[in-house]
């Protein structure tokens, strides 16, 4: 079953949380897309390290990922090698991406190309957008951001 991050149903976690800033709540939303366990950790961390400033907390760049790293670890520890290839090449697209279009250096078949998207899908590592009728793929921002830093700390 696939489950939609919270919208603004996400506010009464910041409001439990005492963060600062309502007018800003929409950007963390949508930053961490709405995952009530994603918005609940970093708003802890948004009242532990800022005070509950949620502009403070968004000034830092890159996006901040605190204990969400290792949960997005034990994810990608359990991903095949192909679904590891998809991701990657995900997040160096920047706009959503037509899986027609994937680079032949993958070597993966188009039956196991639809295996790896929806199985991804279904974990919820990759979100699916639509443009001009047809389905594109792209990954959320915290995901991009742990793909950069630990293909960083590979090299």
């Amino acid at each position: 079953m696939q489950l939609n991050g919270l919208g603004s149903e996400a506010e009464e976690i910041f409001r439990e949380k005492g963060l600062a800033e309502p007018d800003r709540w929409l950007e963390l939303i949508d930053l961490y897309r709405g995952n009530p366990l994603w918005l609940n950790i970093i708003a802890t961390s948004i009242q532990d390290l800022f005070g509950g400033s949620v502009s403070e907390f968004l000034s830092y760049k890159p996006l901040f990922l605190g204990d969400i790293e290792s949960l997005l670890q034990q994810h990608f520890d359990r991903l095949t090698e192909s679904e590891q290839q998809i991701i990657s090449w995900l997040a160096t697209t920047p706009a959503p991406a037509d899986i027609s279009q994937i680079p032949e250096n993958l070597q993966l078949s188009p039956p196991e190309i639809l295996k790896i998207m929806q199985s991804l899908g279904r974990r919820s590592l990759v979100e699916t957008v639509k443009q001009n009728g047809r389905s594109h793929f792209s990954i959320a921002p915290v995901i991009r951001e742990y793909l950069d830093r630990t293909k960083n700390t590979t090299c």
